[in-house]
């Protein structure tokens, strides 16, 4: 990207417009919604859903960007739409996008769980997860299946690492889950022990 990107997603971000980041062909998809924060290493978007909401925040490696550009609000409605609904893009102050240990120990601090999404021989590969360990070029994810139970732990390296998301619906539901279901689970042994207890 050449140096210009930088001023214009600052700009963008003052002037809350939408924008689209186009990391293509590293990633399948591009990312739509609006900057919260940009660096030369990490851009911070909070991310726009197709049904006019904004679900979470994408921290896109900057270095892996080839295009970005401004949704002109003619050309999409979703700007007057959130508006409308009272919607707006929150800033995160408190998250680092300096370097990938950085991003993702502010991260943990507000937010149980990471999606880290990479792309391994020639497939995007997703893996949801709590960070347990940080090291200067990887991290260690506990990761958690989709019925919300702990499965592997794996150690992942940055340099395959393409986006990072957080604070999405998903994200924040599987958890939900996850948290209810190991307190009803506390509660049941706490009672079993109690009643055994008694005898």
């Amino acid at each position: 990207m050449p140096k210009k990107w930088l001023a214009d997603l600052h700009q963008a971000m003052e002037a809350n417009q939408l924008v689209e980041v186009d990391c293509a062909p590293i990633l399948d998809d591009a990312v739509t919604g609006y900057v919260v924060g940009a660096t030369e290493a990490f851009i911070l978007i909070h991310e726009l859903d197709p049904a006019m909401y904004l679900d979470g925040y994408v921290a896109v490696y900057a270095p892996h960007v080839k295009r970005h550009r401004i949704v002109d609000d003619w050309d999409a409605f979703a700007t007057r739409a959130l508006q409308l609904r009272g919607i707006a893009p929150k800033m995160l102050p408190t998250i680092s996008l300096s370097d990938f240990p950085s991003l993702l120990t502010t991260i943990q601090e507000r937010f149980p769980l990471v999606v880290l999404t990479r792309r391994m021989k020639g497939e995007e590969l997703c893996c949801i997860g709590k960070v347990l360990k940080l090291s200067r070029r990887t991290v260690t994810l506990r990761e958690i299946d989709p019925g919300a139970e702990w499965e592997v732990t794996r150690r992942h390296r940055f340099q395959d690492i393409l986006r990072i998301d957080f604070g999405g619906g998903y994200a924040n539901a599987l958890w939900e889950v996850h948290s209810a279901t190991h307190r009803k689970k506390g509660s049941k042994r706490s009672r079993s022990k109690a009643y055994k207890g008694t005898g």
